[in-house]
């Protein structure tokens, strides 16, 4: 008796400790969320960084703790914190790219860089489980962005700046 009950708790335990492998906690991690060439957003922080040219501004976005939540949970359901290296999601089917753009700290060390392009797979090849994993947690991303009228602000800067330049991301 005593030792089925030895295994369940080393399994319990083995099984908890693969878990957290899987969860977002920001002693352990931060992403960098480059949103387009202009915008990032470093989440832990909670501020969106626009830079153009010699333009720069970093504000606070508006970010509830169930939006940041949303993500944390999105990173935890499609096994985010697993991904290691330069990784691209999805196909570039037009010039320039678009898509989303994460760096994933940990330990303050760059552990991956995701590329997930807003395209899927082109040549009707089959998605694969990391491309589904990887536009969900993308699609999570701009749900929450698009919601904070701060980070619109930050957009509208953004376009702002690119007229009084005459440059444009198109």
């Amino acid at each position: 008796m005593g030792k089925i009950v030895f295994a369940a708790i080393l399994c319990l335990l083995s099984s908890c400790k693969s878990a957290s492998r899987y969860t977002y906690d920001e002693q352990k991690y931060n992403l960098i969320i480059e949103y387009n060439p202009w915008i990032k957003i470093d989440l832990n922080n909670r501020v969106a960084i626009m830079e153009f040219h010699d333009f720069k501004s970093v504000d606070t976005l508006d970010l509830t703790t169930a939006s940041i939540d949303a993500i944390k949970s999105s990173f935890e359901k499609n096994r985010i914190g697993i991904i290691h290296g330069d990784v691209s999601y999805g196909d570039p089917l037009e010039l320039p790219a678009w898509g989303l753009k994460v760096k994933i700290f940990r330990a303050e060390k760059l552990q991956a860089y995701l590329s997930i392009f807003n395209e899927i797979h082109f040549n009707n090849s089959p998605v694969s489980d990391g491309d589904k994993h990887a536009f969900r947690f993308k699609d999570e991303i701009y749900r929450v962005l698009e919601k904070s009228k701060k980070f619109k602000a930050v957009k509208e800067k953004c376009r702002e700046q690119q007229k009084k330049s005459n440059e444009y991301l198109m």
